[in-house]
């Protein structure tokens, strides 16, 4: 400062040296700060309000290791639960790997197009056929030659 007075302007100090304060933000934005509302509010409201601080600090303070202590303890259980649930986990993975493969050789054997079951009762119905078709023959035959069953032939 060059020891010239500042403007004695509204809002301004009447303090020779003094550097105006500005209010940043809020309602009051861009216009000065009273020096003398700061001195008063220094000497009447600091104390209270360092007290106040001190005050906030310390109950945060506690606040947090209440919840570092709370947080960890809950983490450890969680961690202990998940411990607990990875073999009952492990164990039902494996029995649903052994019920899908038990599951895929059923459907090959039973379902399956060349499966063995299918094939076996292709076989008898197609037995069946053969059967139905000679009872078919020999009904039209003795149809025809009722007195064959007489003589034997």
């Amino acid at each position: 400062m060059d020891g010239t007075p500042l403007d004695q302007g509204p809002g301004r100090s009447n303090h020779r040296f003094a550097v105006p304060v500005i209010f940043p933000t809020g309602i009051f934005a861009g216009r000065p700060y009273s020096t003398k509302l700061l001195n008063g509010v220094d000497t009447d409201v600091m104390p209270e309000l360092k007290t106040t601080l001190e005050e906030a600090r310390r109950m945060i303070a506690t606040a947090d290791g209440l919840l570092k202590t709370e947080v960890n303890g809950t983490l450890d259980q969680l961690n202990t639960t998940l411990e607990e649930l990875r073999r009952p986990l492990a164990t039902a993975d494996t029995v649903l790997k052994n019920a899908d493969a038990v599951l895929s050789n059923t459907d090959a054997t039973l379902l399956g197009k060349n499966a063995p079951v299918q094939q076996d009762l292709r076989d008898a119905l197609q037995e069946v056929t053969l059967a139905a078709r000679s009872l078919r023959v020999l009904m039209d035959y003795l149809e025809r030659h009722p007195d064959s069953l007489l003589r034997g032939k």
